[in-house]
């Protein structure tokens, strides 16, 4: 009698294997916008600078800190008129706000913002959301929104 047989070909197929699910189109769109803001922001953050030039680092980091409390509200409320139901949002702790802040070559500074909330959707569902705004702070002072997303988690 010989025991070392080899193994069938039929052998393992009434095996139930995992096959993760394909990603769904909401969630490879969600991913597309994101790789294309992160783009945006890094784009524009080197548009007009030259080789030769060099940026300093510390006018950034000091602009950045003290233009938070300017921008914070302005930021917040901008986000907030985005949502479907602006009464239900409820921001993640803006404490945690992220800033980036780049010098541009005029003087001027470009500030990302990024963050998360709950709201309600149009069909009374409260759900979770990532969002991201880029401004543009002119040398007078002026801010204007550039970029911005508002993205279920």
């Amino acid at each position: 009698m010989n025991t070392n047989t080899p193994p069938s070909s039929n052998e393992g197929l009434n095996e139930t294997k995992k096959v993760p699910a394909p990603a769904s189109i909401k969630d490879q769109i969600g991913g597309i916008v994101i790789v294309v803001v992160i783009g945006i922001i890094i784009g524009s953050l080197f548009v007009g600078g030259s080789p030769n030039t060099s940026t300093p680092t510390t006018p950034e980091v000091e602009a950045a800190q003290g233009n938070a409390s300017k921008h914070h509200s302005y930021v917040l409320n901008f986000v907030k008129a985005k949502a479907t139901h602006p009464s239900t949002v409820d921001f993640c702790s803006s404490l945690n706000m992220m800033t980036k802040a780049e010098q541009e070559p005029d003087g001027s500074f470009l500030y990302a913002y990024r963050n998360c909330l709950t709201a309600k959707n149009s069909f009374g569902v409260e759900l979770t959301y990532d969002w991201v705004v880029v401004l543009h702070e002119s040398i007078t002072g002026e801010i204007e929104v550039v970029n911005s997303s508002l993205e279920e988690k």
